[in-house]
This record gives structure tokens, sequence and C-alpha cells, in this order.
């Protein structure tokens, strides 16, 4: 009787030098998040190095839950994409791991004889190299994208709560000067 010997393939340990898909999906996670970053300053931009100006914290203050409903927006977006990317990869793995199990543990062999779930693993990762690499890399694009969208998303609030206090202050500074409003009365007695 022969016992199978167990033969796996050596892993190509990558350079310091990221892989064409790493380059890839690095890039497009630098330009996605310089683009919004882009988006994000052409908003929250009051005034020019002065004092903020009553119209231009009204007008922020105006435009603000329209850039928040779109940042949701765009934030839900990502979560689908992040769960597509997660499912994708998750069904491919499934599918390979299945494959390789039934491969190098065949039936007929005694269960301590068996590659172990970790030694299956490692061999998907090493024979199916490339489209682990690709699926793998999408997923964490996408999921870094998920993440930098929560940050922007908790940062807009700062900034809301910035407003307020902007709005307050020139409210109260603009009642401490007495100026008359459109009817001829005085800014605080309303």
């Amino acid at each position: 009787m022969s016992i199978p010997t167990r033969t796996v393939a050596k892993p190509q340990i990558s350079s310091i030098t990221p892989q064409p898909d790493e380059q890839e999906y690095e890039q497009r996670m630098v330009a996605f998040v310089n683009e919004q970053i882009d988006k994000m300053r052409k908003y929250v931009q009051l005034g020019s190095g002065a004092d903020p100006t009553f119209y231009e914290v009204n007008q922020a203050l105006c435009t603000f839950q329209d850039i928040q409903l779109a940042l949701l927006a765009l934030h839900n977006t990502a979560k689908i994409e992040n769960i597509k990317a997660k499912e994708n990869f998750d069904s491919w793995f499934a599918h390979k791991y299945i494959e390789v199990r039934d491969k190098v543990n065949p039936r007929s062999l005694t269960a301590q004889k068996w590659y172990s779930q970790k030694e299956i693993e490692m061999i998907v990762r090493t024979e199916y190299e490339a489209e682990f690499t690709h699926l793998n890399w999408a997923l964490i694009q996408s999921e870094h994208q998920l993440n930098f969208l929560r940050r922007l998303l908790d940062s807009w609030g700062s900034y809301a709560f910035t407003l307020n206090q902007l709005s307050k202050n020139l409210i109260a500074e603009a009642g401490s000067l007495n100026f008359p409003d459109s009817t001829g009365e005085d800014f605080q007695s309303h």
C-alpha cells in the first residue's frame, strides 16, 4: 500500500516592491481619497483667511445637509461594494478550497493523513496566486474606501458642530453691537 506524499508548492516570496495588483489598487485608493478630500475642501472653506461673514456661515449651514446626504449615499454605496467584494472573495475561496481539499485529501485516506485546513488554505493561495491576489486586493480596497468614508462622515459631523458654534458666536457678537434689523428694531430685542 502506497501512502501519498505531501507536495506543497513553494510560495514565491514577494519583494518589497508592490505587485501590479497592489500598485493598481493603491493608485485607485489614493485617487479616490484625493478626489473626496478635494470635494470636501470646496465645502469647508470659509472666508479668505479672515473671519467668516454671516453670509458665509449661513451658506455653509444651508449646504451642510445636502453634503451630508451625499456623503451618506456615497458611504452606503461603498458598503454595498464592500459586501459584494467580500461575497465574491469568499465564494471564490470556498470553491477553490473544496476543490483543493478533495484533491489532496481523498476519502480513501484516513483522517490522520489528511492535510490540515491551514495547509489547504496555503495551497489555494499558492496554486491560484493571481486570482487570489486580484480578489484580495479588490476586497482590501473596498474596505479602505468604506473606512475612509466613515471617518469622513465623522469629520463632517464635527464640522457641523464648528459651524453651529461660529453661527452662535456671530449672533452673539452682532447682538452685543446693537445692530438694528430690517424692521429698525435692535437685534437683541428679538
